[in-house]
């Protein structure tokens, strides 16, 4: 799939080990890296199963994997009008871009 990052920090962190290990423990930058990986590898956001992830969360489009640490990589489909099926669900069968919002630590119940 095709990345896009929403602002020049992050995709600095993303594209750069020695960046993610600057602001992350080493196995949540190592995890980044994977889920990174497995994104770009993928020929679409269906394919993705690594990190746990959670698709057509609040707002509908995004994509939330799981880290290390309570950390999340949180992403959207990146096409100007995103696939959706006959429900009106983002189609992620179809999504071949998406855009790196925010890696942060997932919000805790309690």
């Amino acid at each position: 799939m095709e990345l896009a990052f929403e602002t020049p920090g992050l995709r600095r962190v993303c594209e750069s080990d020695t960046e993610a290990r600057k602001h992350f423990p080493q196995s949540m930058a190592e995890a980044l890296q994977d889920r990174l990986a497995d994104l770009r590898a993928a020929t679409s956001a269906a394919d993705l199963v690594a990190g746990r992830p959670s698709m057509d969360g609040w707002p509908p489009g995004q994509i939330r994997f799981g880290l290390e640490g309570g950390y999340e990589l949180v992403c959207t489909a990146n096409h100007p009008r995103p696939p959706v099926t006959d429900g009106g669900l983002v189609d992620f069968s179809r999504v071949r871009r998406v855009k790196i919002l925010k890696i942060g630590q997932e919000p805790h119940d309690g």
